[in-house]
């Protein structure tokens, strides 16, 4: 049983062409915002942060709400409320 080539390379343009009339109708149909949104994008920002060196920063965190100071260097991590005591520290051993 022999199958034609350009059998072949005609359906295989048809597919194409109906995948991108699918994208095209979805991006018509739907935001962008709705297809390409994160989970727990909005729960998480980065307020503001200060690099103390090329391995060592500071980043202001807001997480649901809260912030939090997390702190960088080569010795480890730590993330501490704003007024708070430290409540994750990590350290590279």
């Amino acid at each position: 049983m022999e199958i034609s080539v350009w059998r072949v390379v005609f359906s295989f343009l048809f597919c194409i062409t109906l995948a991108a009339g699918a994208i095209f109708a979805l991006r018509r149909k739907l935001p962008t915002s709705t297809l390409f949104k994160r989970v727990g994008a909005d729960r998480l920002k980065l307020v503001e942060q200060i690099s103390l060196g090329p391995q060592r920063g500071i980043y202001l965190i807001e997480l649901d709400g809260k912030e939090y100071l997390a702190l960088f260097s080569q010795q480890g991590a730590s993330l501490t409320p704003t007024g708070g005591a430290p409540v994750v520290t990590g350290t590279d051993e």
